[in-house]
């Protein structure tokens, strides 16, 4: 399967902070969203991997090159989040159909949720105004088989459950994938979208947009 990957800062604001070192000032402060921008270079995301066998929630995973940075990502995320994202802090979009200049697929967007974000640190007793977030998104484009019902059966799957994994993986050059399990982290929401729905504005429009790598 060939894929590739591409992704595009979003920033609410151009600034850059870390969150975990906010104290009671935190409103002065600027908060980080749920991507590492080092840390995901370093653990390069090559792949998504869809898992189901219906009898438990489907496997969204995330596979990567680097396997201690993928787990490096997701025990942050534990730390930050928990195992189950109440909050719906982690922004996960599917998005389908065709993009000129790209092979035929669909593209996996993950970003920050901004609305989740706040309730978490809201509920934390830090008062943080929308101005003070910098969010960075990545996503990338999967190219299927024609024939693949993975993806659709996934959409049944979570239909069924109300609820996915979002899983490390690691991405091995010989094409075998290990999955982390330990390290996963529930969800009820995702996003499933289509690029004919997509508008400027729209915070999954960036993976309609031509810029390169960065």
């Amino acid at each position: 399967m060939k894929t590739h990957e591409r992704s595009k800062k979003v920033k609410v604001k151009q600034n850059e902070g870390d969150e975990d070192n906010m104290g009671d000032e935190g409103r002065n402060m600027f908060v980080t969203g749920v991507i590492d921008v080092e840390l995901w270079n370093k653990a390069t995301w090559r792949a998504v991997v869809v898992g189901t066998n219906g009898t438990n929630p489907p496997i969204l995973g995330l596979a990567f090159k680097n396997k201690e940075a993928a787990k490096t990502i997701f025990r942050q995320w534990r730390k930050k989040i928990g195992p189950v994202d109440s909050n719906e802090e982690i922004h996960v979009s599917i998005i389908e159909g065709e993009i000129p200049g790209e092979m035929s697929g669909y593209s996996v967007h993950i970003n920050t949720n901004v609305e989740g974000l706040l309730k978490r640190t809201k509920a934390q007793g830090l008062d943080i105004s929308k101005d003070y977030i910098v969010t960075t998104g990545r996503f990338h484009r999967m190219n299927p088989d024609k024939n693949s019902r993975n993806l659709a059966n996934f959409k049944s799957e979570f239909a069924k459950f109300k609820s996915y994994y979002l899983t490390p993986v690691v991405f091995y050059e010989n094409g075998k994938v290990e999955l982390i399990p330990e390290l996963d982290i529930q969800k009820t929401k995702i996003n499933f979208r289509h690029v004919e729905e997509l508008t400027p504005d729209d915070f999954d429009y960036v993976v309609l947009k031509k810029d390169k790598p960065e």
